[in-house]
């Protein structure tokens, strides 16, 4: 209706919370909170962090923790034999939540804080993320839109030029020494992983962005071995069918520069973008 549209906020945040908050059957009217927590949650993990970020992360674990206990009350009362959502199926997974339990009480709803966290901002941010791409260039949207089946190479693609998630943390175990740097036994490193997608020696001219490039040479954007994502496979249907639906409904999507923010979000390892004001027209 003519009214200014945020493809983060109005479209690509919604995305996975409707996903997980599906995949957890928290009932809707009680999803209004989750991204907040989410978002304070991770504000928390950041590399530096002042007082307030600090608090905000501890009251929202907390409010969350509290809300998951509720819940799992309800659920148990209900009964959760014969549901396939995967809170029932973590319910089940603690039986009469005795210490021989394959899920202790506590790991159950820690694994569901981490589901919504790390489910949450990363794919709202590779939505996102890839959109800009678009915006800015028309023949590979046009591509997109006549040719739907390259979508999920546009999104491999978009995890190796721009992921939304730059870098790890991690404790060296030993003493090294990495390219003239010495590391001791319990340093923090930062393996950047999109630096690593960007080296020419294995991804020839990086700076573009070529949906057809040789996947014998696999991207970081998901980490890799034993701490590889362990919701990979998700991020990528969600992108995938968000740009599906998104091309297939809308045309002539520009950026709107006055309804902007591409500032980045002020965090260490997030990337994405504050607001992406978009105009369009309807096909549908």
């Amino acid at each position: 209706d003519g009214q200014p549209v945020d493809a983060v906020a109005d479209f690509a945040q919604n995305i996975p919370i409707e996903v997980i908050g599906n995949l957890l059957a928290i009932p809707r009217a009680e999803r209004d909170p989750l991204r907040d927590w989410s978002l304070a949650i991770l504000g928390a993990l950041e590399p530096e962090i002042n007082d307030a970020q600090f608090d905000a992360g501890e009251t929202a674990v907390r409010d969350f923790l509290a809300y998951l206990q509720a819940l799992v009350a309800r659920r148990r009362a209900e009964g959760v034999e014969n549901a396939g959502d995967i809170m029932a199926r973590l319910i089940r997974e603690t039986g009469a939540a005795g210490e021989d339990a394959n899920l202790l009480p506590h790991e159950l709803l820690q694994n569901c804080i981490f589901i919504l966290n790390a489910g949450h901002e990363t794919t709202t941010n590779l939505i996102g993320n890839a959109m800009l791409v678009l915006l800015n260039d028309d023949a590979l949207m046009n591509r997109l839109r006549n040719n739907p089946d390259d979508i999920p190479a546009m999104v491999e693609e978009a995890l190796r030029w721009d992921p939304p998630i730059q870098c790890t943390f991690r404790r060296a175990t030993q003493d090294d020494n990495i390219e003239g740097v010495d590391v001791k036994t319990g340093d923090m490193v930062i393996p950047m992983w999109a630096g690593a997608n960007w080296d020419p020696e294995v991804f020839p001219n990086p700076e573009q962005f070529d949906i057809d490039r040789p996947t014998t040479k696999p991207h970081m954007g998901f980490g890799f071995g034993p701490h590889f994502c362990a919701g990979a496979e998700l991020a990528r249907l969600e992108t995938k069918i968000a740009f599906e639906e998104l091309l297939g409904r809308l045309g002539d999507i520009k950026l709107d520069e006055s309804e902007s923010d591409l500032s980045h979000l002020p965090s260490f390892a997030s990337h994405g973008y504050q607001k992406i004001g978009l105009s369009f027209t309807r096909i549908d």
